[in-house]
């Protein structure tokens, strides 16, 4: 009774009725519990949760998730200042940039190759692999085959430019291994199947010409919806031919330069090929007297035109055809100023030194030819000033592109034009401009772009040396005058002989200067003992 007594008044109401004397086992337990209520942190609720033989109380929080997030946000922002707020952007970065990516995984487009299918796609993409990135010739080969037989048993059209442009693609692969035969083998069976294709589609349109010829000869006059599907089909044709035109010259060219190569070194074949592309070009022009060669039937631009005809020229400079290369360097620059519009460009500046290469070959052959007529001192000597003019407008015009459009064919046309420019000086019997030109490329701090001639401007002062001045004359400039006060019969026979043919060819102290140097390479030593004597 006096534990009961010491009890306060609410423990007392909630204490279970008992009988003394009976178990005080149900008094212990209200005590334990309310032991524990006491350890209960604040906010919390009493369930009553049936378990197997009754009831009892379960204690629960009353806070959410939400309120425990809160309090630990709060802790963190204490305890880590500046920690936290990196880490908050970083994640909903994170998050952004991922939700990007997936989204872009499932819209975007997968890339193509073009207009192939998926089996001649994938084949390509394994040869293009083995192709740059990781070279193996033997298994690009292989996929390149297997993409054209693949193509060919999904029915793909044989002259479609994704079907040639596999063929070519495998071509340059072949070439860049180092397998140039193979590449022409490629290239010329292409070559030929485009031609035969051409030659179909101009039989097909000569047939329909005969037709509607002989259909109106006999009065029956088509409709208009025949006339106007007849004028869509010639036009797709039209097209469809200078497509195929363009790819067939393309292809020869690409042949003739492979047969020139260091790979085959076939330089006839190489000259042969280029007159037919030539030929196929010249035949799609709509007037070739009128020299406008971005007006064809094949697609091909002026600045495409400019660059095959210059490769013709260069072909039949090394088969040595020099007039006919220097004609074909004519309409060469033509087709480049069309394409420029006036504007100095690398490549005109290189055709410029082509065609002073060129004429400067030309006049160097024994039994030269010069528009068509035997040379002569004088067409010579005409010749030689054009040359010059070539050479210098070819100076010019690379020193006039700006430095955002120039090109290594800038480079190669002044070299080029140097060194023909010099020895048009020589041959013209300006001795002081061709040293003063041989000269400025010895100073490679003024001229860098020169030092690749610096070897043959060495050789050609100690040529020069030869015509040391004597005051204001040149060794040589005595000699004539020597030999218009000198008896013929002082002169050794040799002399003689030299002395008239020079008169012979030219009267003029320039040209005799020249023809001595030319017939008499030791001509100064020659003459050192005549000096001695005049003096």
């Amino acid at each position: 009774m006096a534990g009961v007594a010491m009890l306060s008044r609410a423990g007392q109401k909630a204490l279970p009725k008992v009988v003394l004397g009976q178990n005080l086992r149900a008094i212990r337990s209200y005590h334990a519990s309310r032991y524990h209520t006491s350890l209960r942190p604040s906010g919390c609720m009493r369930q009553l949760v049936k378990v197997q033989h009754g009831w009892r109380c379960s204690f629960t929080t009353t806070r959410t998730p939400t309120d425990k997030l809160r309090n630990v946000i709060h802790k963190a922002r204490q305890d880590h200042t500046f920690l936290f707020p990196t880490l908050l952007v970083a994640s909903f970065a994170s998050v952004c940039w991922l939700t990007l990516l997936t989204y872009d995984a499932y819209t975007r487009e997968k890339p193509t190759l073009g207009d192939f299918p998926p089996e001649v796609e994938r084949h390509l993409r394994n040869a293009i692999w083995y192709t740059e990135i990781k070279p193996e010739p033997t298994i690009a080969a292989d996929s390149f085959t297997r993409a054209i037989e693949q193509a060919e048993r999904e029915g793909m059209d044989p002259f479609s430019p994704e079907f040639t442009g596999i063929h070519i693609r495998f071509a340059a692969a072949l070439e860049k291994f180092g397998q140039a035969k193979g590449a022409v083998q490629i290239l010329e069976r292409l070559a030929d199947d485009l031609v035969e294709k051409i030659e179909d589609i101009d039989r097909g349109r000569a047939t329909q010409l005969k037709a509607s010829t002989t259909q109106s000869n006999k009065g029956e006059a088509p409709g208009s919806s025949a006339r106007s599907s007849a004028g869509a089909t010639v036009g797709a044709q039209e097209s469809e031919r200078a497509r195929l035109v363009k790819r067939a010259i393309e292809c020869k060219v690409k042949i003739s330069n492979l047969y020139g190569s260091d790979y085959i070194q076939d330089n006839a074949t190489a000259k042969r090929v280029t007159d037919e592309a030539m030929k196929m070009f010249i035949e799609a022009m709509r007037d070739p007297r009128s020299l406008r060669f971005d007006e064809n039937r094949a697609g091909i631009t002026a600045d495409e035109a400019g660059a095959l005809l210059s490769g013709a020229g260069g072909i039949n400079m090394i088969w040595g055809d020099f007039g006919t290369a220097l004609e074909i360097f004519k309409l060469a620059l033509t087709a480049v100023r069309q394409a420029t519009k006036g504007k100095p460009s690398c490549h005109e500046a290189f055709v410029l030194g082509d065609m002073s290469a060129a004429a400067a070959r030309l006049l160097d052959e024994p039994n030269a030819v010069i528009d068509g007529k035997p040379a002569t001192e004088a067409s010579i000597k005409h010749t030689r000033h054009i040359l010059r003019g070539w050479a210098q407008e070819a100076l010019q015009c690379a020193q006039a592109v700006e430095s955002s459009e120039r090109n290594p064919l800038c480079s190669m046309a002044v070299l080029t034009a140097w060194s023909h420019m010099a020895g048009a000086l020589k041959a013209l019997g300006d001795l002081k401009g061709s040293r003063a030109m041989w000269e400025q490329v010895l100073d490679t701090s003024k001229r860098p772009d020169l030092q690749l001639l610096v070897p043959f401007a060495q050789g050609a002062l100690r040529d020069l040396m030869q015509w040391k001045e004597v005051g204001s004359l040149t060794m040589l400039q005595h000699l004539i005058a020597l030999y218009d006060t000198l008896p013929l019969w002082l002169l050794p026979a040799q002399q003689k002989f030299h002395l008239s043919q020079c008169s012979k060819r030219d009267p003029s102290a320039d040209s005799r200067i020249l023809c001595h140097h030319t017939l008499g390479q030791n001509s100064a030593q020659m003459w050192v003992p005549l000096l001695y004597w005049r003096s």
